[in-house]
């Protein structure tokens, strides 16, 4: 039997700390502080209603009263269904339906965000960092744990990336399916980073086909089913199509431009932030080790891209004032902060290699 290496002790270790932070965040919420009930923070009763809903009719529900008038929901239906569909396959009642989703929920949040950052990095150590940076922000705790799609939306968004980031297209595309059927804001941010990464990726290959020579038409439309494209094209297909079906079912053909949803009119949530000054902020901070190390480090350059890619689509939305529209910029930071949680997280695991290099050129030396 092989024996176990410390630094598989560690790994370990890691993993059950950030198991143990996240039940301790979801028992704190969902127990300490809600008691007896629920937390009512947002909105997340109004889905435990469409719950209920499904529940009793079979349905979904397809009307709502918001901002002063009754207009066709544009809430999506995965979340209300898996908490409907969880209570109806267990017998639980709905609230407890609602307790056991909430604490899957915090466990796989803090999965996720070390699956990726892992993933990235391709230490083990940027994921541990990286979950523990996160949960240390108020912001993301505040938002991201919460009872509602935004809390299944958080959860699926390091995934989704994942998989695209490894190019596994099957579970990147089921993924995306499921984002786009849950959480708006949360597909806008996968969507906009599957972009800025499909095209970095889409334009890399044509550079290389440049590189032999005169380059043909055709093969700027063969790019795109290059194994290094293929998956985040199709991945932000997927997620594209998926919503706008249920958006134009709900809306009809005269809302294209996402004019008509309350919202947008309403401008909800549209106080103008500046990065700079966030990021200085505790525990954001940490980020810039690995803004600063992760271009000059062996990382491979698709790792890079798509790290960046998140960074760059998070900041665009935290900052969509500046483009004139001004909607959820204060909700999008909730996204901000898991992408420079894992920022810092490499930034950490990078540091920590550089310090093993450095140790092992000295003994070499000696």
């Amino acid at each position: 039997m092989q024996p176990i290496s410390k630094q598989d002790v560690f790994r370990v270790t890691g993993l059950l700390l950030l198991v143990t932070l996240s039940f301790s965040i979801f028992y704190w919420g969902m127990f300490d502080k809600a008691k007896i009930f629920l937390p009512t923070w947002d909105n997340a009763m109004l889905h435990a209603g469409r719950a209920v809903f499904i529940m009793e009719t079979g349905h979904y529900a397809e009307k709502e009263v918001v901002f002063g008038g009754v207009t066709p929901t544009y809430h999506l239906p995965a979340y209300p269904a898996l908490v409907a569909g969880t209570a109806m396959l267990t017998g639980l009642d709905f609230v407890w339906a609602e307790r056991l989703i909430a604490m899957l929920f915090s466990v796989l949040l803090a999965f996720s965000i070390y699956l990726i950052a892992k993933g990235i990095a391709n230490d083990w150590r940027a994921g541990v960092a990286a979950g523990i940076i996160a949960m240390a922000s108020m912001n993301f705790m505040t938002w991201a744990t919460r009872n509602s799609p935004l809390g299944l939306g958080n959860v699926l968004l390091p995934i989704a990336l994942y998989f695209v980031l490894k190019r596994r297209l099957l579970l990147a595309a089921l993924t995306a399916l499921v984002l786009a059927l849950d959480h708006q804001p949360s597909l806008l941010v996968f969507i906009l980073t599957t972009f800025i990464y499909f095209a970095y990726e889409y334009f890399e290959v044509i550079e290389k086909e440049f590189s032999k020579g005169k380059i043909a038409i055709e093969k700027f439309f063969s790019a795109i089913i290059q194994p290094t494209v293929f998956t985040a094209a199709v991945a932000g297909i997927v997620a594209f199509f998926t919503y706008m079906a249920w958006h134009i079912r709900q809306t009809g053909m005269a809302c294209l431009d996402f004019k008509c949803l309350p919202q947008l009119g309403a401008k909800e949530f549209g106080k103008s932030i500046n990065p700079l000054e966030y990021i200085q902020g505790n525990p954001q901070f940490i980020a810039i080790s690995g803004i600063l190390l992760l271009p000059f480090s062996k990382v491979p350059s698709k790792n890079k891209a798509m790290a960046f890619a998140w960074l760059i689509a998070c900041l665009l939305l935290v900052k969509n004032d500046a483009l004139g529209i001004g909607v959820f910029t204060e909700r999008f930071l909730t996204y901000l902060d898991c992408a420079i949680a894992v920022f810092g997280g490499i930034g950490i695991a990078l540091a920590l290699q550089w310090a093993e290099n450095s140790k092992t050129k000295e003994k070499e030396q000696a």
